[in-house]
């Protein structure tokens, strides 16, 4: 088996990781590169000609979540490369190139966009794949973007766990570290950890819970009239816990935008997701 960390061992984000045998190629995640402090974007992979170079002989890309820094590049797969997503991530993700159509001259460009996304198969936690002698099952994990993945990938008698991004701050990670022991640590050894690393230069900083936040959005209702909330569109625990919030108060309502509406929309069916 090779191992290959196109990019991400250095930096945040701009994730590609490959993985090989002698009969099958995956690659997990195809992100862009997150700008830097002044802005700027520079990525040797933000071209048509990069990405099909680097998918030359792969079966299958698999995302782990709906981030530009972890799928960004999935426009420029070739067509005769599997894409897979989770389900709802999908969902996501197809009604936020629907919104991009709506900027003047973008619309021919979204519209093939969106039909690339329309063909990416889907997946959920219940799941498994076999790409040739490597076998892949998929975990939902708790992140910012909702229908987040972690992958077991075995092969060749070896096992990794590929986390992608994840947290144990949010209402749905409440008994992550059971879920690591009774789904992952007893069912046999890990040979490789591949894991995003944006906190491990920041173990000192705090991170407030989803609950904290939660009671300090309650707090600040309880002394202003108006409560204006600036979040990630696709970040269900936190939009729920707003939520739950404002149902606290007679006569307050949550306002949002017609986009905001269509991605709820795209959360009442999720899967429920039960962990140990």
């Amino acid at each position: 088996m090779q191992i290959t960390i196109h990019r991400g061992i250095n930096q945040i984000g701009g994730c590609i990781n490959e993985i090989a045998t002698e009969k099958a190629r995956i690659i997990i995640d195809l992100g862009q590169n997150l700008p830097d402090n002044e802005g700027n974007n520079y990525d040797p992979f933000d071209s048509k000609e990069a990405i099909e170079k680097l998918c030359n002989g792969v079966d299958a890309v698999f995302n782990t979540h709906n981030h530009g820094d972890h799928l960004g590049h999935f426009h420029s797969v070739p067509d005769n490369v599997k894409q897979y997503i989770g389900a709802t991530a999908q969902k996501i993700v197809l009604r936020k190139y629907k919104q991009l159509s709506l900027i003047p001259d973008k619309k021919a460009e979204m519209e093939r966009t969106m039909e690339k996304i329309r063909k990416m198969l889907t997946f959920t936690e219940k799941d498994a794949f076999e790409i040739g002698n490597i076998k892949i099952k998929p975990f939902f994990v708790s992140h910012s973007a909702y229908d987040s993945y972690m992958f077991i990938i075995e092969a060749q008698g070896k096992r990794i766990v590929h986390t992608g991004d994840f947290c144990d701050h949010g209402f749905l990670s409440k008994n992550f570290y059971k879920f690591i022991d009774a789904c992952i640590l007893s069912r046999g050894k890990v040979d490789l950890l591949i894991t995003e690393g944006t906190m491990l230069s920041r173990l000192d900083e705090p991170v407030k819970t989803e609950g904290q936040i939660q009671s300090d959005a309650q707090e600040l209702m309880k002394k202003y009239k108006n409560v204006f909330v600036l979040c990630t569109s696709t970040d269900l625990e936190r939009l729920a816990g707003f939520k739950k919030s404002v149902r606290l108060f007679k006569n307050r309502l949550l306002v949002g935008d017609g986009f905001q509406k269509d991605i709820l929309k795209c959360f009442i069916l999720f899967p429920v997701i039960r962990l140990p």
